[in-house]
Parts: structure tokens; sequence; C-alpha cells
């Protein structure tokens, strides 16, 4: 069909590009600014993370995503009464806590606010975490869940 595109027809192209997100600085926070770019593919209007070995990651990891996940996160917070966990803890010790599948990482960097004495080290393999982050929290680590990895120590 002439004068049309494939927008119009429900098709996208694709391209990949390397990509820096930016986001606010907080001064009580340190920088985990080792993560500058990262492999993003552009595909019907939204970012998508890509890796070679791991393939397509299937939900966006642009800025409209993390403001979802966010969201998400509020709510399950306000339906759980603002409690961040509910297993029994000994929050009296240190205790090193792992977040798989960390996203934006706005569970991991509350939990580190709220109880500083804990090590928090989130894990994702799109890193969408802001740039800065409290003390007790380790730099998110760029890993594949489902492969094997034995350089993670948590309680």
């Amino acid at each position: 069909m002439a004068g049309t595109s494939d927008s119009e027809h429900g098709r996208c192209t694709t391209r990949l590009i390397c990509v820096a997100e930016t986001y606010d600085i907080m001064a009580t926070h340190r920088s985990i600014s080792a993560y500058d770019t990262q492999r993003k593919q552009y595909y019907c209007g939204r970012w998508y993370g890509v890796d070679g070995n791991r393939g397509e990651y299937m939900f966006p990891v642009d800025a409209e995503e993390a403001d979802s996940l966010d969201t998400f996160h509020k709510f399950f917070l306000v339906a759980r009464n603002d409690c961040l966990f509910s297993s029994p803890l000994d929050l009296g010790r240190q205790l090193r806590v792992l977040d798989l599948g960390t996203g934006t990482g706005i569970w991991a960097i509350e939990l580190a606010e709220k109880y500083p004495h804990l090590i928090v080290q989130g894990i994702d393999f799109n890193m969408i975490q802001p740039e800065m982050i409290p003390p007790a929290m380790r730099p998110p680590l760029e890993l594949d869940i489902e492969n094997p990895w034995d350089d993670i120590d948590c309680d």
C-alpha cells in the first residue's frame, strides 16, 4: 500500500543503541555510576534490555516502566501496612539481604534506609536502579539469576 507505514499496520522496526539514563542525586547516598550505559533495544516506542547471551527481556526497561514498578511497590506497601517484609528476622544483628530481580531497586533501597545496619545486595540483569544508593546497600550486580553464580553471600 502506497503512503502507509509499518506503524499504521501494527508493525515496528528495531534498532540497537547504547544509552545512559539519569536519575535524581541524593546527597546522603553514594554513587554507582559504573553503570553508565548498557545495551538496549528500541522497539515500538519503548526501550528493552538486550544481551547476546541472554536474549531479550520481555518487559521495557525505560523510565515509564520504572515508574510503573515503583507504583506497584507502593501499592504493595499500602496493602501490607508499610511492612517491607514479613519473615521473622533478628534485626538486632547485621544480616545480609539479597534482592533477586531488584528492578528499580526501590525495595532494597527502602530496606537499607530503614535498617542501616543490614547489608543489602540487589541483583538484576537490567541496570535501571538509581545512581545513588544508601550506604547500607551494595552496588547492584548485573547478573542473570537463571545462570549459576557463587560470589554472593547472604543470610
